[in-house]
Parts: C-alpha cells; structure tokens; sequence
C-alpha cells in the first residue's frame, strides 16, 4: 500500500464512520421525528432540533466529497477504470443528496405546513433517486475488491450485496411508495447487509492502513 492510499484509506474510514453517526441522527433521529409533525405549532417547537439536523446534513455532504475523492485514489493502483466509475457515482451521489437538501433549506419559522411537509416529502424522494445511485457506487466498490488480491473477496461481495440492497430498496421507494409496509419489512430485512458492508469496508481500510504504517 502506497503513502497515498494509507492517507486516502484512512481518510476513507474516518469519513464513513463520522457520515455513520451523522447519518443516524439527521435522518433516523430528526427527520423522522419531524416528519410525524401533526400540526405546524409541532414543528416550531422542534426548530432548533432541525437546525442541528441540518449541520449534520452538511457533514454527511462534506464526508461524502471526502470519500468521492479518496475512492479514487485508494483503487487508482489497483484498477484505474473502476476508480473513476466508483469514486464519479459517489460524487454523482451527492450533488444529488445535495439538491435534496436544499429542499429541506427551504424551510424556515414562516414556512406554512403544507410547504414544509411538501418540501420533507420532495426532499426524500430525491434522496431515494441518489441512494440507487448509491447502491451502484457500492457493488462499483465490491467489483474493485475482485480486481485485486491486495483486498479480501468476502468484504467485496459484502458491498455488492449492500449496493444491491440499496437499488431494490430505494427502486420501489421511487416506483411503489404507496407499498409502505412492504418497503419497510424488505428495508428491515436488508438493513443489516446495507449498514455491515459500507461500515465494514471503512473499518477495514484503517485497519490496513495502521498495519501498513
């Protein structure tokens, strides 16, 4: 492993595990507590959480730069094709998270109900479009585990699973969102592959990067 791909695996896991926490709180935590919002009073009284929420928005944006870039040069020595393909979804990933987001910056204290559960609705259906884009970046990143021996095949099919699991997901969000049940009970099935390859990739790239030093 080169200098530049211990800085970039480092920053890679880093990176992943921050957007992890952040992740968690801004959607698991803030989004879906505001989304529940019966009434416009409901969501006033919560706006310093949504400004907290938002921060974290901002940080999962920036981390996700921060992976697009470091993907490319981590895999570069490996397989320079599937660096461009990976690291370019993940950045295509983000504009897209980003024009969500600015849905949600759209919301203010005189914002009418209607508008800001519209926006939270909008907001959400872009992001579902971006994670399938996701979910390719991941099985991208899964096929650059098999491009080299200097990565372990298990955590590469890991990642295509997750990648796979992502696209099915977030697919019938955008084609079938009335089938709420149904998308809940497979998201809940495939939660655990989602979270463990994306997780356990970063994971160990700073393992390897601490052995390598």
């Amino acid at each position: 492993m080169t200098k530049q791909q211990k800085t970039s695996a480092l920053l890679i896991g880093i990176s992943l595990i921050i957007m992890a926490i952040a992740a968690g709180f801004a959607y698991g935590h803030v989004f879906n507590t505001l989304s529940t919002s019966n009434t416009l009073k409901d969501f006033q009284n919560n706006m310093s959480l949504f400004k907290i929420g938002n921060l974290a928005w901002i940080l999962i944006i920036v981390t996700d730069l921060i992976v697009s870039i470091a993907v490319y040069y981590f895999f570069k020595p490996y397989h320079k094709n599937i660096a461009i393909l990976s690291a370019g979804s993940r950045l295509i990933y983000t504009l897209i998270l980003s024009l969500a987001f600015s849905f949600i910056l759209r919301i203010n204290l005189s914002t009418p109900y209607d508008e800001i559960m519209k926006n939270m609705e909008t907001f959400e259906l872009v992001w579902q479009w971006g994670l399938i884009i996701f979910g390719i970046h991941l099985v991208l990143l899964g096929l650059g585990h098999f491009s080299t021996d200097h990565l372990p095949n298990l955590l590469g099919l890991l990642l295509v699973i997750a990648g796979l699991s992502y696209m099915l997901t977030s697919g019938l969000h955008v084609i079938m969102p009335e089938k709420e049940s149904l998308i809940t009970l497979i998201n809940n099935i495939l939660m655990l592959p989602m979270v463990v390859g994306e997780l356990g990739f970063g994971i160990y790239l700073m393992v390897k990067a601490k052995k390598s030093s």
